[in-house]
């Protein structure tokens, strides 16, 4: 296929929008349209208020007018309904979003050039300006929708293979590595179009598996460990109770925070499962920090699939080094 026919075929491709974060209901478009709103800046008064805020110190209220722009995912969702959730099944346009955030505008629009004259230049479908003046960019990938984690892997490969050509560490957003994250509307008339040549990612496929294999054996071992260990259900609570109320008073009200997945993991890793997940999102929503559409427990259920089913050994009663060896020696 050559290069313009992969534009065609990108800018054809079906995506999923909805009015805001906090709209459950979502729409299929064309990925010409949300890049053909970016352009028309459509959007411009809020990204204006937002960097205005954000240049005067006032960033939760930017974040409130971040937070009521309209989203767009690079897949595209069955049941518009259903939210932006793996348990909705969905076909992803194989699209990698990258974030380089905490930057000036001019210091975008020099990695903006950075980038189109990398090796990456190729490989670009289009790249902007986000809301609060950063670079955000789409690379073309043979990605299939089939295995998020594998997407995971592959992203931080190419996040990598970034860094190296000379994008800042620092400020590139590892948090974009979730296929089923969305993307927050902007305003940019000079939004770029690039060749969009795909990436392959099978390079990467074989490391993947042997790594994939090494964790899965691994979390064999600690699976065994507590379904034979003895469950300390007093402090694994104590110590839930006091985090989730930790984790709760770092966060900023109507922020689309990683404090809300937090919530949910450690609440897996204590070992109260998907109710204590439930319990510690409910805190969370009492107190005016949980504003996400999609419900507390398909949230709960969401944050599930990215649990690896082992609850931290600490909450477990110590055993001698020969009971542990009976365990083992029977799997």
């Amino acid at each position: 296929m050559t290069n313009t026919n992969n534009v065609i075929k990108y800018l054809n491709a079906n995506i999923s929008i909805k009015k805001s974060m906090y709209d459950s209901t979502l729409t299929t478009a064309k990925l010409s349209t949300v890049i053909k709103l970016i352009r028309d800046e459509t959007v411009k008064n809020k990204i204006e208020q937002i960097r205005l805020l954000n240049a005067n110190g006032a960033h939760d209220k930017a974040k409130e007018v971040k937070n009521n722009l309209p989203m767009f995912y690079l897949t595209c969702y069955h049941d518009i309904a259903g939210g932006a959730n793996q348990y909705n099944e969905n076909s992803h346009s194989g699209l990698m979003m990258f974030d380089i955030d905490k930057v000036s505008q001019d210091e975008s629009k020099d990695l903006m050039y950075l980038l189109f004259s990398s090796e990456f230049a190729d490989n670009v479908v289009f790249a902007f300006l986000s809301p609060s003046g950063g670079l955000k960019f789409t690379v073309a990938t043979d990605y299939d929708g089939t295995d998020p984690d594998f997407y995971k892997h592959c992203y931080k490969k190419l996040y990598a293979h970034l860094v190296d050509i000379g994008m800042p560490e620092g400020n590139l957003d590892a948090q974009t590595c979730n296929a089923n994250r969305g993307t927050y509307f902007s305003a940019d008339k000079n939004i770029k179009l690039g060749k969009s040549k795909v990436i392959s990612l099978e390079a990467y496929r074989a490391e993947y598996s042997i790594l994939k294999a090494e964790d899965e054996s691994m979390m064999c071992s600690l699976r065994a460990v507590n379904e034979h260990a003895d469950y300390d259900e007093v402090y694994a609570n104590r110590y839930w109770n006091n985090a989730v109320n930790n984790i709760i008073a770092s966060m900023g009200s109507g922020d689309r925070h990683l404090n809300i997945f937090k919530l949910c993991m450690v609440s897996f890793k204590c070992g109260l499962g998907i109710e204590g997940a439930i319990e510690a999102l409910n805190r969370a929503k009492a107190n005016g920090q949980y504003t996400e559409s999609m419900s507390i427990r398909n949230k709960a259920l969401d944050a599930w699939k990215s649990f690896d089913g082992v609850v931290d050994i600490k909450f477990f009663k110590p055993r001698t080094a020969q009971q542990y060896a009976q365990i083992f020696s029977g799997l």
